[in-house]
């Protein structure tokens, strides 16, 4: 089976899409996200046992025949926990691309809990990046150090299981390499249908940001030290 691992709001249903030939032949987000437990944000090996608990009961349910999966929650877990027969990616936005993805989204209000939650569990870390003239309850500041915060830990997973860590800006600006070396990453053949697809809709939306947000997003990233 295929994971296409991510953040939410990096793309990762578009790469999947793109993999299924234009197709929503994919499961999404099967893994228990349920916020009053299923949280499991960051990583924190003292947790392991219960995310290998939740991922067994999700392989279970998922659908006859599922062969593709795209997953945006408990990352670091997953990358940790799944057999060497899965073939895993992880897709990565830029981190203004990805406030400013969010900051539109209409869905946001219904999950704020979840940012908060991640910036809630990075403590002393969100305070150390969070800029010193931004108010606390600034909206893209707390999504720029969620993301950030949960990047780090993605990011070293990841490293650590040997996973391939993709740039959605490279799969958008240079989609047909970018999409042939990530078929043959997972296996895939590279059909004419996602070359076709892929052509299609690899134009990344724009959704511009205030200069003053803008700077405080990179003066978050410039802190956090992902890169």
């Amino acid at each position: 089976m295929i994971y296409v691992h991510g953040y939410p709001g990096s793309g990762t249903r578009w790469a999947a899409r793109v993999l299924c030939g234009g197709k929503e032949t994919f499961v999404q987000e099967p893994f228990d996200r349920d916020k009053n437990g299923g949280l499991l944000a960051g990583y924190y090996p003292d947790r392991m046992e219960h995310a290998a608990k939740v991922l067994e009961r999700t392989m279970r349910g998922l659908p006859p025949g599922t062969h593709m999966v795209k997953e945006e929650f408990a990352v670091p877990y997953q990358l940790r926990l799944l057999r060497e027969d899965h073939r895993q990616v992880y897709i990565r936005r830029d981190t203004l691309g990805n406030v400013a993805f969010l900051r539109q989204w209409k869905s946001l209000d219904n999950w704020l809990w979840y940012f908060e939650g991640l910036v809630k569990e990075a403590g002393e870390w969100a305070s150390d990046v969070w800029p010193e003239d931004a108010a606390f309850d600034n909206v893209p500041c707390l999504l720029a150090i969620a993301h950030e915060f949960q990047l780090k830990h993605d990011l070293a997973a990841a490293r650590e299981c040997g996973v391939e860590v993709v740039r959605y800006e490279h799969l958008c600006n240079n989609w047909e390499d970018e999409y042939g070396g990530l078929c043959d990453v997972l296996r895939l053949d590279y059909t004419t249908a996602i070359r076709e697809y892929a052509g299609l809709t690899h134009e990344a939306p724009v959704f511009p940001l205030d200069e003053q947000t803008t700077s405080w997003v990179q003066e978050i990233v410039r802190r956090a030290q992902n890169d």
